[in-house]
């Protein structure tokens, strides 16, 4: 039972497969009746197509290759000395921007393209035209460019692609001096303005200067450092003071008690005017003593005299130590020995040192509380200064740095001037063409053929489906239905009909025959001369 089911399926498939196909062919039958709009159709098409192909214009192309060569021995010579711009960026932004109106424009103007516009949409059209026919194309790697423009005039070819090549060559060797110019041009004028401002600067700071001198802090340090810096003085000064204290005692305690270095008594080291008299009174009274005890009147005498003589020597021995100790010797001690000069002068030495500290501690005192007097607005002048110093710094630094980028602009002017950066090799120079590069004939007279057929089918097509013929007794089963056929009939002309079928054939073969050998011709034509069949009614 199973295997029936499938037998029928495929029965059925089988069958609308049958039908579609036969539907198909009635189909192309009905279309092949209506063959005479095919013909029509081509006819007309190809009449108008080839003649309208056959006057197209020749079009002729020009082209012309060069190389842009971005080598420059100066690269690494100036390298951190001048601005160098990236060349081939420079070559390709050119690239891009060439074709700009005011340059199609010109372009257009020297070619005498503009004469061929008659109103200003004319125009429009052109400069859009010659936009999208000059093709500009090249390699970032190679640096290998081309420029090619097609034109039914040769000689109009040849001279857009020569106005171009010319144009691209210029722009890129004017482009970097006049940015060199104008970059200079607009250094020159900020120069100028942060000259003033600079001068502005410096008399504010140096005005402001004048007015606080007496209240600016040092060159080295603010206001509060140098106040730090002057207690830290008067601290290192105090601390000085008591090492010149303790030298100066120091001195006096070893020496005065203790005698010289070798021990002696200070009657030793000092001599005074009594130490003669002394002496004297010391050997009579020896002399007298040989003789006389003493109880005798002259000893006593000479006692009671040599007791006051001692008494005036040491009087006068303290005075000669005490004036050596503060560092006096004068001409009344110049017969002293030499420790006690030495002695007197190394005193007098420290003392000297000492007394110039103080002072020096007086002035530093004193300019202590000159800054302790001002300290409540001072801080605002410090900023004020600051803020006039912070100004002018920023001023300088503008300043210097703008005069070295407009050095820097110079060099690389001259640079650009006595080298250039791209140099250009024209591989192949523009040349007048001589076989025309199309229009593509060949292809548009097949294509017109063909386009007539496709119009003719189609209305055929339409023609067969809104008035059909019965092609068979399936055709009419399809268009009627099978109930509503009740019977058939002979024709009896049937032969006759054959014969006008067979005779309308023919002539759309003849005839669609002959269009393949008009065609044949044209491209035949075209294939010899590449040149329209026009050329013969010139």
């Amino acid at each position: 039972m199973a295997d029936m089911d499938f037998d029928s399926d495929d029965e059925r498939q089988g069958g609308d497969l049958a039908s579609k196909v036969a539907y198909f062919l009635v189909l192309l039958k009905g279309v092949w009746y209506r063959k005479r709009y095919i013909m029509a159709s081509m006819w007309i098409t190809c009449a108008l197509g080839w003649v309208a192909v056959a006057a197209m214009p020749n079009q002729y192309e020009t082209t012309t290759q060069f190389v842009a060569d971005t080598r420059s021995i100066l690269k690494p010579l100036l390298e951190g000395i001048a601005v160098q711009d990236d060349p081939e960026e420079e070559i390709q932004i050119v690239s891009r921007t060439l074709l700009s109106r005011p340059n199609l424009e010109d372009i257009a103007q020297k070619t005498d393209l503009h004469l061929a516009a008659t109103d200003e949409n004319a125009y429009e059209g052109l400069i859009k035209n010659l936009k999208t026919a000059i093709e500009i194309k090249g390699t970032r790697g190679t640096n290998l460019y081309s420029i090619s423009y097609r034109h039914p005039d040769p000689d109009t070819a040849k001279a857009v692609v020569e106005l171009t090549l010319k144009k691209f060559i210029d722009t890129i060797s004017s482009q970097s001096r006049t940015d060199t110019v104008s970059a200079k041009s607009f250094l020159d004028k900020q120069i100028e303005q942060y000259k003033e401002r600079l001068a502005s600067s410096e008399s504010k700071l140096a005005q402001f200067k004048r007015e606080h001198l007496e209240h600016l802090p040092g060159r080295d340090s603010d206001y509060y450092g140098e106040l730090d810096s002057v207690k830290d003085e008067l601290e290192s000064i105090s601390i000085q003071l008591q090492e010149y204290d303790a030298k100066i005692s120091g001195l006096r305690g070893r020496f005065i008690p203790s005698g010289t270095e070798s021990g002696e008594s200070p009657e030793g080291v000092v001599s005074t005017p009594y130490d003669n008299a002394r002496s004297d009174l010391e050997s009579r009274l020896e002399q007298l003593r040989i003789t006389y005890t003493d109880k005798h009147p002259n000893i006593q005498e000479l006692l009671k005299r040599l007791a006051y003589i001692k008494e005036q020597q040491a009087e006068s021995r303290n005075e000669i130590l005490l004036s050596a100790s503060r560092g006096q010797i004068t001409g009344d001690n110049n017969g002293q020995p030499t420790a006690i000069q030495e002695f007197a002068l190394e005193i007098s030495k420290l003392e000297s040192e000492k007394d110039a500290l103080k002072a020096r501690e007086s002035a530093l005192l004193n300019k202590l509380n000159t800054l302790r007097e001002n300290l409540d607005y001072i801080p605002e002048i410090e900023k004020q200064l600051a803020s006039l110093t912070r100004d002018y710094d920023n001023d300088k630094s503008y300043y210097n740095e703008l005069l070295k980028r407009r050095d820097s602009a110079e060099i690389t002017g001259s640079a650009d001037t006595d080298t250039r950066s791209v140099k250009f090799q024209v591989m192949e120079p523009p040349m007048r063409a001589i076989k025309p590069v199309g229009p593509p004939r060949l292809l548009l007279y097949i294509a017109v053929l063909f386009f007539g057929a496709s119009i003719g089918v189609g209305v055929a097509f339409m023609v067969s489906q809104v008035n059909p013929v019965v092609i068979n007794n399936a055709h009419l089963e399809r268009i009627v239905g099978k109930q509503n056929i009740i019977g058939q009939i002979v024709d009896v002309e049937h032969n006759k009909h054959r014969r006008k079928l067979w005779i309308k054939a023919l002539i759309f073969g003849l005839s669609t025959l002959l269009l393949v050998f008009m065609l044949s011709g044209l491209v035949a034509h075209e294939v010899m001369f590449n040149q329209s069949p026009m050329m013969w009614l010139k």
